[in-house]
Order: structure tokens, then sequence, then C-alpha cells
């Protein structure tokens, strides 16, 4: 008589070996998103820097606004860059801007706050400040 199926320890090590295939691959997944998230932080500061940089040199003044979901930057009549943000996002009122002037002050300066969207644990959240006096920009996490 012929037997079906498979024994026990089969089943055992199947599963020991689907369970740690499926480990490995949870961590680098979450891995790449806070990687991405912290690359988008990162290219946020640096557009923050070129609007003010741009308007120090061109004498227009640049305009940021940010919105939940993404932001806008506007100098003078020749540079307009959107940026939707996909790993981020901003606790702010809906189109809160930040002016660049070409003295080097700032309107509208203020801190905004940012938490990774794929975070599970909320763990992973920071704060962006854009001082008043000289535009400079920081990060911190809170």
């Amino acid at each position: 008589m012929k037997k079906r199926g498979f024994t026990l320890i089969e089943l055992i090590v199947v599963l020991a070996i689907m369970s740690a295939i499926l480990a490995i691959g949870f961590f680098r997944f979450s891995s790449l998103h806070k990687i991405k998230s912290e690359i988008e932080v990162q290219t946020l500061i640096n557009d923050i820097q070129y609007a003010k940089t741009k308007s120090q040199t061109t004498g227009d003044t640049s305009y940021i606004s940010f919105n939940r979901t993404n932001y806008r930057i506007d100098s003078g009549i020749n540079y307009k860059k959107s940026r939707k943000l996909e790993y981020i996002e901003m606790q702010t009122y809906n189109n809160q801007q930040v002016s660049f002037y070409s003295t080097g002050s700032v309107g509208g300066s203020d801190t905004i706050y940012l938490k990774y969207k794929f975070d599970p644990l909320d763990k992973n959240r920071y704060k962006l400040i854009i001082a008043p006096v000289g535009g400079r920009t920081r990060i911190e996490k809170i």
C-alpha cells in the first residue's frame, strides 16, 4: 500500500524555510522605506536651501508652499518646481508658505513637523525648523 502525503518533519522544515525567507524580506523592505524617507527629508532640506540661495543671488523673492503631501517652489517667473512626497508626510496647515527675500530675511518661517508614512509604530517624527533670521534650516528628531 502506497502512502500519500507529507510527514510532520517535512512540513516543519518547509514552514521554517518559508518563515526565514519572509522574515528576511520583511526587514529588507522596512529598511528600504526608512532609507527612502531619509533621502526625501534631505531632498526637502536641499530644496529649501536652494530657494534661499536663489533669492539671494537673483534678487527675486522665492516662495515655498507646503502642503501635507507635497511642496512647491516659485522663484521669479522662470523657476517653478513641485515635488510630491511619497515617504514622508508633513503635519502642516494647508498651503503654509515661507518666503525668502533677496536681503536674506524670511517671511512666514515656522516649525514643520514631519513623520514617516510607513512607520507602524509612529516613532520617526522630526521637526523642520526654518529660522526667521537668515533662513537657517535644520531638522531635529523628536
